[in-house]
């Protein structure tokens, strides 16, 4: 598959990127708080170009992760001191016909905060009235917040007063004796990264991945979910819905070593044709791993998982920074985009450094590339080739498609925005 590729210079190093319609989002590192917005747009030469439209602002800091809603009207940010901020794309476009408007900064629909900074280390679309956020603090919950008013609606419930709830599947799921050597270290448990897919009958699955080496994979019924929605519009200010592990089918796994973090999830989109349920999950080890999940009633399970590695091999000091699917209209075929870094030694390359400040002999043994891998229905065992579409000088921070499978996009520390047209 050929790729047509455009870069964007910005004047700062790129924390997170994606996408409403054709219009692009991109986030900076750091104190810079400003979303650089994008058209994209076609040029007098008919090349696929990026066309800088306005900033976004928040107040609080950089916004390290974005994500886009369902029905692709609404945009969440979550900043580095935990403030999450939401604009509306209705507002995005009436800027983009107005004159001047790069100097215009539309402002923020959604502003507010969920307890301390770590309660919103991830964020998620539940769908389109309500956003999920999940922390690394003890005692921290997984919380659902109304995407209209930020007001809190119900948060997941702790089984023990020493355990995180967060951690709590994964502390049951460990055999009894082993437990108490486990219960201060599950107490201080940090996700790291979080995906959401909606079910055939309404409900949800929210996947959680950690820094040891777990996944945490819940099931969240319709009728739950409905009962989340009912308090968008009740007075109760004050009183959330508590839910327990009655209300939330869940499953814990370990799928890799527990020295090795989940560095980022993703849910395989699903097809007629293929209904099973499928979460890629990239890692520290530098390895792609399909984990195919059964539901059975009231039981979940992790049937089989699958290891795919880069062309550029394994490290134990590389990592898949991110990972997303594209999938072209009218097409059954699919597209896993993944961002892999590798580095050259064995200490972790450190988020904020910029390539200037890595040695001439460390870079060149460094590899910063965007990868693909091109199949059809349930092949997804490395069957299948995958191949470099793309690299960057520097760190990739983040990577998303186009709803319409047509667009890919890229962002790194070095700057850049990396279009992928095909």
């Amino acid at each position: 598959m050929i790729f047509n590729t455009y870069e964007e210079l910005c004047e700062a190093p790129l924390a997170s990127v994606t996408t409403i319609h054709d219009y692009v989002f991109a986030s900076f590192i750091g104190d810079d708080s400003k979303i650089k917005v994008y058209k994209i747009d076609i040029s007098e030469t008919n090349k696929t170009i990026l066309k800088h439209i306005c900033y976004l602002e928040s107040k609080h800091g950089g916004l390290t992760r974005l994500v886009s809603s369902p029905n692709k009207m609404n945009i969440l940010g979550v900043t580095c001191y935990g403030w999450i901020y939401g604009w509306n794309i209705n507002d995005i476009k009436e800027i983009n016909h107005s004159n001047n408007s790069i100097n215009i900064l539309p402002k923020p629909r959604l502003c507010c905060t969920i307890g301390h900074p770590g309660e919103s280390i991830c964020i998620d679309f539940l769908n389109n009235n309500i956003f999920i956020v999940a922390g690394i603090n003890p005692g921290s919950s997984i919380i659902f917040v109304s995407v209209e008013t930020g007001k809190v609606l119900a948060r997941n419930i702790s089984q023990t007063d020493e355990t995180s709830s967060l951690a709590w599947p994964v502390y049951y799921s460990i055999e009894e004796k082993d437990r108490k050597h486990l219960k201060q270290e599950l107490a201080i448990y940090s996700f790291t990264t979080i995906a959401v897919e909606l079910s055939l009958s309404g409900g949800c699955w929210i996947a959680l991945g950690d820094s040891n080496g777990f996944i945490v994979i819940f099931y969240i019924a319709s009728s739950v979910i409905n009962r989340i929605e009912e308090r968008i519009y009740s007075e109760d200010f004050k009183n959330e819905i508590l839910l327990s592990n009655n209300d939330i089918l869940w499953v814990s796994h370990q799928i890799c070593e527990l020295c090795t973090e989940i560095r980022s999830l993703c849910w395989r989109p699903r097809t007629q044709s293929q209904q099973s349920l499928c979460l890629v999950c990239g890692t520290t080890d530098s390895l792609i791993r399909y984990c195919f999940i059964e539901s059975d009633r009231k039981i979940l399970s992790i049937k089989r998982v699958n290891l795919v590695k880069t062309t550029d091999g394994t490290f134990s000091n590389g990592e898949i920074r991110s990972l997303a699917f594209s999938q072209l209209e009218n097409d059954k075929s699919q597209t896993l985009i993944a961002a892999c870094n590798m580095f050259s030694s064995s200490k972790k390359h450190p988020l904020f450094i910029s390539s200037d400040k890595i040695s001439r002999r460390n870079q060149s043994f460094c590899s910063f590339k965007v990868y693909t891998q091109y199949y059809q229905g349930n092949n997804s065992s490395g069957i299948t080739p995958i191949y470099s579409i793309g690299t960057h000088q520097d760190l990739i921070t983040c990577i998303c498609a186009s709803s319409c499978g047509k667009y890919i996009l890229s962002v790194s520390i070095d700057k850049v925005i990396r279009l992928y047209s095909r």
